[in-house]
């Protein structure tokens, strides 16, 4: 979820939406904590130029090229590929989790304030 390879293709076929997670979600390839949830993250093959330079890139080898180069559709909408594992509903419900803690998060440092203020 860096977003380096959506800034880096010349033809912008990769979409990346991330979400801050609240909770503990797991170790990346690299040993680092996961703190992001994927909503969005298509690429839309249609447009692909198979340059590479997404794959150059990745820190964590997420996307890797393959001998694999035809993708033939009878139908150009069947050319994005959905790499999240997040339905929309659960998208939906993480983003709601993170506006919650954050409102949260908000009243606590706004109660802080008005207590030391009070001091």
């Amino acid at each position: 979820m860096c977003d380096l390879c959506a800034k880096i293709c010349p033809v912008n076929c990769i979409t990346i939406e991330s979400v801050k997670a609240t909770e503990e979600i797991g170790m990346t390839s690299d040993g680092t904590k996961k703190r992001l949830y994927a909503p969005i993250f298509d690429i839309d093959m249609a447009k692909c130029c198979f340059c590479g330079l997404c794959t150059t890139v990745c820190p964590t080898d997420c996307l890797t090229m393959t001998p694999v180069y035809d993708f033939a559709e009878v139908d150009i909408k069947n050319m994005i590929y959905h790499f999240t594992d997040l339905t929309p509903e659960q998208a939906e419900e993480k983003k709601q989790l993170l506006a919650k803690q954050q409102e949260e998060m908000a009243a606590a440092k706004a109660a802080a304030l008005a207590a030391r203020k009070q001091q």
